[in-house]
């Protein structure tokens, strides 16, 4: 299976988070709130990356990760020896068009002020960020309404998730507890999201 039904991927969603806290990684949440007539969710994870060097669009970054707190989110310090820490937030949605998850993300500086799309851009490694960059309108990653909560997101386009994953997978079926992880190592790492190979094993 490589697209879903908003069913499907909430049941996904579900078997995931499962599967976290089995692995005594509870990280993902999962967030549920009243839209027009029905209820949605969406899966939703943040941390503070740790900006250990930081350079021109150009040039690399060296990163390392440090996870919050549960309730520590809202933290905009400068870490020893005057590193910078990012406080993202990811959002895994459903795409009613694409049938697919799509990747919503959004960022603050130490400072408080939103990361822009240049430094969302920064979270990856340069080869992905060339790749997303070449795509035209808003170079795959555009800022625009978060579909459920109404309020400004970077968004990557889903539009070639389904063949990505048809072409990592081939003929394999894709299950419902294996196709988040999937996913998300497979179009996460663009904005600087994956998992550890637990979740694989």
């Amino acid at each position: 299976m490589i697209t879903l039904t908003r069913v499907q991927f909430e049941l996904a969603c579900k078997h995931f988070i499962e599967q976290g806290v089995s692995l005594g990684n509870n990280v993902w949440q999962w967030q549920e709130t009243k839209h027009s007539f029905m209820k949605v969710g969406y899966l939703e994870y943040r941390k503070t990356q740790v900006i250990t060097e930081f350079t021109t669009s150009e040039e690399t970054i060296e990163l390392s990760e440090i996870e919050l707190e549960e309730n520590d989110s809202s933290r905009f310090d400068i870490g020893e020896n005057g590193k910078i820490l990012w406080n993202l937030e990811y959002h895994i949605v459903y795409s009613p068009t694409y049938e697919v998850p799509e990747i919503y993300v959004r960022g603050w500086s130490d400072e408080g002020s939103y990361l822009s799309d240049s430094q969302i851009l920064q979270l990856t490694s340069a080869h992905l960020r060339d790749d997303i960059q070449k795509v035209k309108y808003g170079g795959g990653l555009t800022c625009m309404e978060h579909p459920i909560l109404r309020t400004p997101f970077y968004r990557l386009h889903p539009c070639e998730t389904a063949s990505v994953l048809k072409e990592v997978i081939g003929e394999k079926e894709l299950s419902l507890t294996s196709y988040i992880p999937t996913y998300i190592n497979l179009i996460g790492p663009s904005v600087g999201l994956s998992l550890s190979l637990e979740y694989f094993v």
